[in-house]
């Protein structure tokens, strides 16, 4: 991961956010479906056959007081009523039969179970037509007869059947309740294991991307801050592919730049320098000549017998001028183009310097963008938070159907007993998912907080890289200033090359009086005089040349002191 580029690190730290929040997102769903349909089924295949079961028992109570009352009354209307009654209770019995017949899962034993109900209530239907037929036609003792022989035995088996089919499916929404509980107790330390494995894994891998990206930043700042200080050995150590890497490399290059640059600088002043000592003993070999020669001029106003002699020493010492005129020339002409390529090195370096500032701003705009993307991730965790919301919210939902559940079983009486004990599992199953989504939210908060100090630390980065900024910046100003004080060199070299030159029109012009001399001796009294102002001119370009060596030897010294700044 080392070398993965910085936008595909946060792509990797999306993404494994993203799935750890889906698999937490999926195994709640997953499990809320579990719940839901557990709960459904223990109401529909359980709680809604043992109610009608027991209806069956209460109806039949009901149709022996109905039977007793009729062959007791002498009211032909209250018969009437009875008969009604007696009616509508047959018809809830077999209503709830068929009931129980379509919403109940029964195994082999509880199908036979069910058989036997209905074998006995077709035969206390048959029992109860026989009595009431009786009653009806006023034969107390009959009907009473087939009551007590008949229909209380039938009414008993009812009852029996009735009662055995209700303790096996209550102990099936026993099994159901363990079954639950099993895959309750999965649930949670499945989806706990879950949480905490994405939680660790999250921020074990935020703390790596995080350490890839600052510490390569600052360890780049801190070689900035020995370069901006002058020390150009440093080199940038950190080796990966990524852009940091590809700034480190970008760093080497031009602090090695600079190295060469500052390099050929200092040679450059020190050539300067005695280039500068050179033309001042020039001139001053210069400046004797021309002293010999006025001294020369007046010894031959003296005498023209002395004069050719005078006239030949005068001209080699013209020759050697000359050539030390020549020699300046060379070595100014030398000068000038050292300085024009000690102004190409320099900017160059401005221009590595102002690469560097845009590539550390384009990491800063990268930070920016990762500070964005784990404000994001922050949003995330939020909604996160409101699914734990809706579970628990699910989970009162399943805590209000247990306490109706509950109701209906008080309602129930001793038959709905076992039912109650099944609608308390519920509740405690709802509260324990309750105990579960707090759990939950808890660590969406430790979650978010350590979100928030990934923020802090990103925009520590982007103030880091600010800084850095700051000295590349001051670098380019060095630079600046080095490339002003090579102007300055360059131009007054230039000074100097001119008045080398006129020095050397004007030793050519000597040499040509001399041969004049030489030639016409009737013209010895005015080639004297131009030799004379010829001198004096002479003299006066060799004082302009001592000054301009003087300051060329200073403006030296100032770009001596301006690479010494740096240590190479």
């Amino acid at each position: 991961m080392k070398h993965m580029s910085v936008r595909r690190k946060i792509q990797a730290l999306i993404a494994t956010a993203v799935v750890a929040m889906l698999l937490i997102a999926g195994a709640g769903l997953y499990f809320l479906n579990q719940m839901s349909n557990a709960s459904r089924a223990m109401y529909q295949k359980n709680l809604i056959p043992i109610q009608e079961v027991a209806q069956i028992r209460i109806d039949t109570r009901a149709l022996d007081s109905f039977l007793v009352e009729m062959m007791l009354t002498k009211d032909d209307t209250r018969v009437t009523e009875l008969q009604a009654e007696i009616d509508t209770r047959q018809a809830q019995i077999r209503s709830s039969v068929t009931k129980v017949e379509k919403t109940g899962q029964f195994d082999a034993r509880e199908k036979k179970q069910l058989e036997e109900l209905k074998d006995n209530v077709l035969a206390y239907d048959n029992s109860m037509t026989i009595v009431q037929d009786a009653a009806t036609r006023n034969e107390t003792e009959e009907a009473y007869t087939a009551y007590t022989q008949g229909l209380e035995q039938v009414r008993d088996n009812v009852a029996d059947s009735a009662k055995s089919l209700m303790a096996s499916m209550t102990k099936q929404a026993k099994t159901l309740d363990a079954q639950n509980q099993a895959e309750k107790q999965t649930a949670f330390y499945l989806m706990l294991g879950i949480f905490l494995l994405a939680v660790l894994l999250f921020a074990g891998l935020a703390m790596y991307i995080t350490r890839l990206i600052t510490r390569p930043i600052r360890q780049l700042q801190g070689w900035m801050d020995q370069s901006g200080n002058g020390d150009l050995t440093v080199r940038g150590t950190y080796d990966s592919k990524d852009e940091l890497g590809q700034l480190t490399t970008s760093f080497n290059e031009m602090i090695a730049s600079q190295q060469q640059v500052v390099l050929e600088l200092t040679g450059t002043a020190d050539r300067v320098a005695v280039a500068s000592d050179e033309l001042s003993v020039n001139a001053e070999s210069t400046t004797k000549a021309t002293e010999m020669v006025a001294v020369t001029m007046e010894e031959m106003a003296s005498g023209a017998s002395q004069q050719l002699h005078q006239v030949s020493d005068a001209s080699r010492t013209i020759e050697e001028l000359t050539t030390s005129v020549r020699y300046v020339a060379g070595n100014a002409q030398q000068m000038t183009e050292r300085t024009a390529d000690a102004m190409e090195k320099v900017a160059l370096g401005g221009q590595v310097v102002g690469t560097l500032g845009t590539q550390m701003g384009r990491i800063q705009e990268d930070v920016s963008r990762l500070s964005h993307v784990i404000d994001g991730l922050g949003n995330r965790s939020q909604e996160i938070g409101q699914i734990t919301d809706s579970i628990k919210g699910v989970a009162a939902q399943t805590n209000l159907l247990a306490l109706n559940a509950a109701i209906e079983a008080a309602r129930a009486g001793e038959q709905g007993r076992g039912f109650a004990v099944v609608a308390a599992e519920v509740k405690t199953l709802a509260e324990q998912s309750a105990v579960s989504a707090k759990q939950i939210e808890s660590l969406i908060r430790v979650i978010q907080q350590e979100t928030e100090a990934s923020v802090a630390s990103m925009e520590k980065v982007s103030t880091e890289m600010t800084s850095g900024i700051a000295v590349a910046d001051q670098a380019g100003a060095s630079f600046s200033e080095i490339e002003t004080a090579i102007t300055d060199v360059t131009g007054h070299v230039e000074e100097v090359s001119g008045a080398v030159q006129e020095m050397a029109a004007a030793s050519e012009q000597i040499a040509s009086v001399m041969r004049t001399i030489q030639a016409v001796t009737e013209g010895t009294a005015a080639g004297t005089q131009n030799i004379s102002a010829s001198t004096e001119e002479q003299m006066a370009s060799m004082e302009e040349i001592s000054s301009a060596s003087q300051s060329l030897a200073t403006m030296a010294d100032d770009l001596k002191q301006v690479t010494g700044r740096f240590t190479v």
